[in-house]
């Protein structure tokens, strides 16, 4: 449904519009009346509704004023304007602020209904164009880092910093997480890499924390921000369990550190590498960092007493030093 707010100072009116038509059988639904362009404007900003429908002579703020107003706040949204006047300049200055429509009281039914019919295709080809941008700024965003990752030397001067800005890369710290799905079954549902992949970017790339990248075998997160304290890698491990857990998957994740500049973001993913590398050494409860002290199996003292070793979880890292090709490493846990 599009979000409709009414703004005008006769509760009539206001009232009247609101249960005028079927909001519903249209798409639209009204969230909300004002009784003046001030309070329209503060509703506006709470609701952000799809279209206001406002008087043009309210007091305080006229509906032209209003609309004048939300385009200095850079507000694109769809105006129709009531006026009880059949006054040409009144229509004039109305068009001139991209408004939609332009309606005489009292309010004709069947004009009101045509206005919205042509407003929802447009509305829904907004939608969709919002969409496809998204999608396209995302998977240029992982393009970048893929493309600076990528082996051999890092281009240092491969994008500007206007091309970094206009991707929504330009931030104060970088920091790569890699992040190895396990399947706890040995048979994983089709698709499921993909499902995991696109509900990290649901968290992180919606909101602006970060950037989702495949880097077989692993799925990669470039986070805005630094992970140095314990309390940001614990509600982010939290996060990524949450999200593993859905698909019936277990995962080990490593960060790298952080780094001040985008093109230095190898560095951050050569030390998340040699993590990741020695993964089974370190608790499997948190996302290893640079600086962490290993975990290591209990000594045995030869006492009768001593519990028996968890070999369940040695072999799980074996399993796993395996799975990197980390001979050494085999060889010294078994």
């Amino acid at each position: 449904m599009y979000k409709v707010l009414i703004a005008d100072d006769e509760p009539t009116i206001r009232e009247g519009l609101r249960t005028l038509i079927e909001w519903e059988l249209y798409g639209y639904e009204v969230v909300d009346t004002a009784a003046n362009g001030q309070e329209a404007l503060r509703k506006a900003a709470h609701h952000s509704p799809d279209l206001i429908i406002a008087d043009i002579r309210m007091p305080g703020m006229s509906g032209l004023e209003l609309v004048e107003a939300l385009r200095k706040n850079g507000s694109t949204l769809h105006v129709l304007i009531l006026s009880g006047y059949a006054d040409f300049d009144y229509a004039k200055k109305a068009i001139s602020l991209q408004i939609d429509g332009y309606m005489l009281k009292p309010v004709d039914e069947d004009e009101l209904i045509e206005y919205l019919e042509v407003l929802r295709t447009t509305l829904e080809r907004e939608k969709q164009d919002k969409q496809k941008t998204a999608a396209f700024s995302g998977l240029s965003r992982e393009l970048i880092v893929q493309s600076l990752l990528a082996p051999g030397d890092s281009p240092v001067n491969a994008y500007s910093e206007e091309e970094i800005l206009a991707a929504g890369l330009l931030w104060d710290c970088y920091e790569i997480i890699l992040i190895k799905f396990q399947a706890v079954e040995q048979e994983t549902e089709p698709g499921a890499s993909a499902l995991l992949k696109s509900r990290l970017c649901e968290l992180y790339e919606q909101s602006g924390r970060g950037v989702v990248f495949s880097m077989e075998p692993y799925v990669g997160l470039l986070l805005n921000g630094d992970l140095h304290n314990e309390d940001p890698r614990h509600h982010i491990h939290t996060e990524i369990a949450a999200v593993a857990a859905r698909q019936s998957m277990e995962f080990t994740a490593a960060s790298g550190g952080c780094v001040r500049s985008l093109t230095d973001i190898g560095a951050s993913c050569g030390e998340v590498m040699r993590l990741m590398n020695q993964r089974f050494y370190y608790a499997e409860d948190r996302i290893a960092a640079p600086g962490d002290i290993p975990a290591s199996l209990p000594a045995s003292d030869g006492s009768d007493n001593e519990p028996m070793p968890d070999y369940s979880a040695v072999a799980d890292k074996i399993y796993f030093a395996i799975d990197v090709g980390n001979r050494m490493s085999v060889a010294q846990l078994v």
